[in-house]
């Protein structure tokens, strides 16, 4: 008699474009589907990885909630629908998720939970996030297992949570090398937005929010600009910000250098296209798009945030900078200028570097691993 498959459940605020949603694409991707009976739910709607998840053959189902975790509402109806699953683990990822689905598990009796952590703890920063604060701190008591994505956040978690060891593990963001294709030549691309040969090419890939840092990235630029150097800017990403951005492109004189390019798909292109790779961002965990950019042999200027020296030695394959500060990340686009050589020296030493993040196969066997323990 054959062994019954454990049952598991993804619950996501959404599968729309993101690094985390990416790795879970990734994830299920190359995943033994005899091993487990695998579902996700989207507390609001699927979006476009939900939908590539879909083709691959997996259900997934959509409750149409408001995410905020203030909203019992949504925190009822996720456990009314729990209820209807008879799951052996659910696996939540990123705080409004993981708060409904902590909740709700208990409510439902369902003692094998794993929560994924992203991003560096920015809630903790004023007193206006207590309430994230306390929240974390106490259901993190009733979780079975927290997944970090970098060592830098598991520790963070385990000191400012207060919990053992054992309870908090870390398996790194990888990516899937087969998933990096470049379809449109590096030339063609440059062509298609006339952009002169000995221009440089910046890009930044990032949702247009506060926490990614665009505000200081553009007052940065700006002073690029004012240099008289050639450059050209695209950013791939969309978000609250966007018309912000766009109009202070526009009065700044950036109109035409900084190309927004919204939620495009075929980002190994552009990346192909680009010679640095710029991540002001104001938090971060183990920036999957930083590996992305790394694998594609890009330089890179990273803020010194989160996991992001786990990746990048400041002078050695990219220049770190301090978040916030606009003169300073100028100062690291403009060093570029000047020392073009290291453009393609960092990008030789991030190609090598980002090998051991493509690991797609080990990632997914320490998720066995821990999905087998608990079950």
């Amino acid at each position: 008699m054959s062994k019954q498959k454990k049952k598991i459940l993804f619950l996501h605020v959404g599968l729309g474009v993101g690094g985390a949603e990416q790795l879970r694409y990734a994830l299920l991707k190359n995943i033994d589907r005899d091993r487990y009976d695998i579902k996700l739910c989207c507390i609001k709607k699927k979006g476009k990885i939900g939908e590539k998840i879909e083709k691959l053959g997996y259900k997934v189902d959509e409750l149409g909630q408001d995410h905020a975790f203030k909203n019992i509402k949504t925190t009822v109806r996720v456990i009314r629908y729990l209820k209807s699953q008879k799951i052996d683990i659910l696996q939540t990822s990123l705080f409004d998720s993981n708060f409904h689905g902590r909740i709700a598990a208990l409510a439902c009796g369902i003692p094998n939970v794993i929560t994924e952590e992203h991003s560096d703890h920015y809630q903790y920063r004023g007193i206006k996030f207590l309430p994230y604060v306390m929240s974390d701190y106490l259901l993190a008591k009733m979780t079975k297992v927290i997944v970090c994505c970098s060592e830098t956040l598991r520790a963070d978690i385990i000191s400012k949570e207060r919990l053992p060891a054992n309870k908090v593990i870390t398996i790194r963001n990888c990516i899937d090398p087969s998933m990096y294709r470049v379809n449109e030549p590096r030339d063609s691309v440059r062509q298609r937005f006339n952009i002169n040969n000995d221009e440089l090419v910046f890009i930044t890939v990032a949702t247009l929010c506060n926490r990614k840092g665009h505000i200081y990235l553009i007052e940065a630029l700006k002073r690029v600009n004012e240099k008289g150097v050639k450059f050209s800017h695209f950013m791939i990403g969309d978000g609250d910000l966007k018309d912000l951005l766009y109009e202070r492109c526009k009065d700044y004189g950036l109109t035409g250098k900084v190309i927004f390019l919204g939620a495009a798909e075929n980002v190994p292109d552009y990346l192909n296209a680009s010679d640095v790779f710029v991540l002001p961002s104001i938090v971060e965990g183990l920036p999957l798009v930083l590996i992305e950019a790394m694998f594609m042999g890009l330089a890179t200027i990273v803020t010194d945030v989160g996991a992001n020296r786990e990746l990048v030695s400041d002078n050695v394959n990219g220049i770190i900078v301090p978040p916030a500060d606009s003169e300073k990340l100028a100062n690291a686009i403009l060093f570029y200028f000047g020392n073009k050589r290291k453009i393609t020296e960092f990008g030789l030493k991030n190609k090598q570097n980002a090998q051991e993040h493509c690991l797609i196969h080990t990632y997914v066997q320490q998720f066995y691993n821990l999905w087998d323990t608990l079950a």
